[in-house]
């Protein structure tokens, strides 16, 4: 399936082709191949059938109608008893281009998917952060309602040296449950910033 190694002469004459090649180029010429200058224009300048589709900015990969791609690489020879002798090389790499396009294909997929999950994980990220906000300022008015609820039993009852210090207690707690709720408003945007 692989067209190779077209040897030609100086003077333009064809002296070696295999089939593989005479073929090939017969599908991007639209004729037989007769002379070097016929496939050498067809690569470096895009004389072909317009069924054949340039694949590369360089001209040398084309996709033919049956679903193939071909490369063609031209080589100008470099043994001494070859001197001005070219080389012209059909490579078939359907597969290759194929497997390519797809691994393209599944990247953008997954460089989709990766965007979506990021965004998935920021959304559950702050509905976490919400969640755990809310636990704490419950927490904390539970606890700020137990202590005005003893200091109010407290003055309820005859005031003795065991109740004030109770009551310091209870005040002191009240201070922690502020400065805790302070915090929490502190690190809350405001809706503003969060609009914005």
């Amino acid at each position: 399936s692989r067209g190779l190694g077209d040897v030609y002469k100086r003077q333009d004459q064809i002296i070696l082709c295999n089939s593989k090649m005479r073929e090939v180029s017969k599908m991007l010429l639209g004729t037989k191949l007769q002379n070097y200058t016929m496939l050498h224009q067809a690569i470096s300048e895009g004389n072909i059938r317009e069924e054949i589709i340039s694949m590369s900015s360089d001209g040398s990969v084309f996709a033919f109608p049956d679903g193939k791609v071909w490369m063609f690489q031209e080589y100008q020879l470099k043994d001494r008893e070859l001197a001005g002798y070219r080389q012209a090389i059909a490579l078939d790499v359907s597969e290759i281009y194929y497997n390519s396009e797809r691994i393209k294909f599944n990247n953008e997929k997954l460089k989709t998917l990766n965007q979506q999950l990021e965004e998935m994980y920021e959304k559950i990220g702050e509905r976490i952060r919400k969640q755990e906000t809310l636990a704490m300022k419950m927490q904390v008015h539970d606890n700020f309602g137990r202590s005005l609820l003893t200091i109010r039993r407290i003055l309820e009852n005859k005031e003795n040296t065991e109740d004030t210090l109770s009551i310091n207690k209870q005040l002191d707690l009240l201070r922690q449950q502020v400065y805790i709720l302070s915090l929490i408003h502190i690190s809350e945007p405001t809706r503003q910033e969060a609009i914005s």
